[in-house]
């Protein structure tokens, strides 16, 4: 019988973004900072994920939480960083972009759920900020 694995005690304690305006083909580099108050045994894979007005992925990028240390290996109640570097298509059309970031288990893909104000979740990712594209 498969066990459920209980929410993760992880919480996103702030995020850095470029201050200057982006163009279409630059790299958007997203800092995320992560903190547990309790060992994770498990595994995660973060994701942030770029999307149009219309709700559509134009740039995503998966990968540890955290650089160069798993999750199982946080330190508890320190803050952990990872950084993020989603490729901007270079047809990407001037407008206003939403980032979305969120947490799963790599092995099932099963996101990790949120605990955050319903109008700042979509499917269990959290909508982290508005992105402008020149």
């Amino acid at each position: 019988a498969t066990r459920e694995v209980p929410p993760a005690h992880i919480n996103l304690i702030g995020y850095e973004l470029p201050s200057r305006p982006l163009m279409p083909g630059d790299t958007l580099t997203v800092a995320l900072h992560w903190q547990t108050d309790r060992r994770i045994q498990k595994n995660l894979t973060a994701f942030v994920h770029l999307l149009d007005p219309a709700g559509n992925r134009v740039a995503q990028v998966d990968r540890a939480p955290a650089d160069g240390i798993l999750v199982p290996r946080w330190p508890i109640g320190q803050p952990v960083r990872g950084h993020f570097d989603l490729s901007l298509p270079p047809d990407l059309s001037p407008g206003q972009y939403r980032l979305l970031v969120g947490l799963y288990y790599p092995d099932t893909m099963k996101r990790l759920p949120l605990q955050t104000a319903p109008d700042l979740s979509v499917n269990d990712a959290l909508s982290l900020a508005s992105v402008t594209i020149r």
